[in-house]
């Protein structure tokens, strides 16, 4: 073979060495590309969320459970309480169906009680998937959680609303936002229509809710009647710091400050 055959050849071998290269550089990429695709805790949309049910294993095998329905755009909470939920501590928690994992494990062979998830003692169901809470890496603070059979390490802003009481998740305000006031009636059995003070009652928002755990027959009764239909009814109390209204049908007392008391109780209104 002469020498400019052996260059011509040479050559050629170089180039499809520097393809093969070339391609497997790609591939490697490409590959590399799929592994950085984000991949989140549940496979499914916010939209497509429509209960949600948290359940507490404190000192006995029955669980505590607050759980909640959407109507619309609008979560309610069915247990303990029927009562609309907190909108803004509701988007929190929803938030979770979407968190992206950071690691995933094989439960097979771990010890899911280094993990504090044997057994479980606080699991939130979104749907029809369950979520079992466990203890947090002591390095990153990230949250391990048991989901589908799998060990799954995420970052989570919702530890504290399920640790907490499911009075947290009530909405403060004393009327539901999907309803209007239409008339106030006061102790004194007078008949208030009067737009400024039904958008007063319509605004209220309570600092803290309560569980009414006695109610009082001799305490002042404000009914407030519905666009809609039916009416809700407070028991009056004023102490020398807060305004409490506690509506009996539901069994909670809402805590307002002492200065809404000339805001949704109006001179002359017999209290």
């Amino acid at each position: 073979m002469t020498s400019t055959a052996q260059r011509f050849w040479l050559n050629i071998a170089l180039l499809l060495s520097l393809l093969a290269i070339v391609s497997g550089g790609y591939w490697a990429w490409k590959s590399l590309e799929a592994d950085k695709t984000v991949k989140y805790l549940l496979p499914m949309k916010v939209s497509e969320l429509t209960n949600i049910l948290l359940e507490r294993y404190l000192d006995t095998t029955k669980p505590e459970r607050i759980e909640f329905v959407r109507q619309g755009d609008k979560w309610w909470m069915n247990t303990p309480y029927k009562v609309e939920a907190n909108p803004v501590k509701l988007r929190q928690l929803i938030t979770l169906a979407n968190e992206p994992i950071i690691a995933r494990y094989s439960t097979q062979g771990l010890d899911l009680a280094a993990f504090d998830l044997a057994p479980i003692k606080t699991q939130i169901s979104l749907n029809q998937y369950v979520i079992g809470f466990g203890n947090t890496n002591p390095v990153t603070t990230q949250r391990y959680v048991l989901v589908n059979n799998e060990l799954v390490l995420v970052s989570e802003v919702v530890a504290g609303l399920l640790a907490g009481s499911a009075l947290d998740l009530v909405a403060r305000t004393l009327i539901p936002n999907e309803s209007e006031v239409i008339e106030v009636i006061m102790p004194d059995g007078r008949h208030i229509t009067d737009v400024e003070l039904r958008s007063q009652w319509q605004a209220a928002s309570a600092l803290s809710i309560e569980q009414a755990l006695n109610s009082r027959a001799d305490l002042p009764l404000v009914r407030i009647k519905l666009k809609a239909g039916g009416e809700l009814s407070f028991q009056v109390e004023q102490t020398t710091k807060e305004l409490k209204l506690t509506q009996i049908a539901l069994g909670l007392t809402y805590i307002l400050p002492l200065n809404w008391h000339s805001t949704l109780l109006p001179a002359g209104s017999g209290l």
